[in-house]
């Protein structure tokens, strides 16, 4: 549920802590079933419906909200089924990539995750360049707000990281927000075919053409699943 309703620049608190939050409801729910009164315990209920429903409608980021689902299913969706097609041998499928959700779980790779939210030694200080050029994976995707990046994030040295590797793809997830592929030489060529076929497959069912995270995009997407 979290993931449903956060925007992608949500922070560690909402990323972890906020799936506490339905427990919260429920024992919320119960304590207000205990009241005596009916009449409050609807009053109530109304008060943090209405609450959430105006907090949601008027949130900032609401546009990157409403559009999350296809921008992953057109990126980072399209990216792992990419590179579950790729013709890597088994011992081989090895990953280093920031946004460790998507792709990892679609591709199937083993990975790691550089920021270090799903890596012990990064977690615990270790560098994340020295993690990666250490095991050298066959694939390193780096988000990048451009298709050609120019400096790395989050304690990631691009130069040396990627150094070795080939540029098979950029892929956009919106605006301002790329996945940037890279594989060592030998399957630079099976990687970038691969992933190219997956994103254009993706691509006609999620908004093509459309980088830009708007309401109004939403809602002429609503329109066209309608049936009438």
């Amino acid at each position: 549920m979290t993931y449903a309703v956060s925007g992608p620049t949500m922070d560690y608190l909402d990323r972890f802590a906020d799936h506490a939050v339905p427990v919260l409801c429920l024992g919320a729910a119960l304590a207000v079933g205990t009241l005596g009164s009916r009449v409050v315990g609807s009053v109530l209920g109304a008060v943090a419906v209405g609450w959430s429903a105006w907090a949601g409608a008027t949130a900032p980021d609401l546009g990157a909200i409403t559009n999350y689902g296809p921008d992953l299913q057109r990126a980072h969706v399209a990216i792992g089924k990419g590179l579950a097609k790729a013709e890597v041998p088994a011992a081989n499928r090895t990953l280093a990539v920031t946004d460790a959700g998507a792709i990892p779980y679609f591709s199937g790779w083993e990975s790691i995750d550089y920021i270090g939210l799903n890596d012990r030694a990064i977690a615990h200080g270790a560098d994340p360049t020295d993690v990666v050029a250490n095991a050298r994976p066959t694939v390193v995707v780096v988000t990048s707000a451009d298709p050609v990046p120019t400096a790395g994030r989050y304690g990631f040295d691009l130069a040396r990281g990627t150094a070795g590797y080939v540029r098979v793809n950029s892929v956009q997830l919106r605006e301002g927000y790329w996945q940037v592929v890279y594989a060592l030489p030998q399957y630079a060529g099976t990687v970038g075919s691969h992933v190219q076929e997956a994103v254009a497959q993706a691509a006609p069912a999620n908004d093509p053409g459309q980088p830009l995270d708007t309401v109004e995009r939403w809602l002429n997407r609503l329109r066209r699943q309608l049936p009438f």
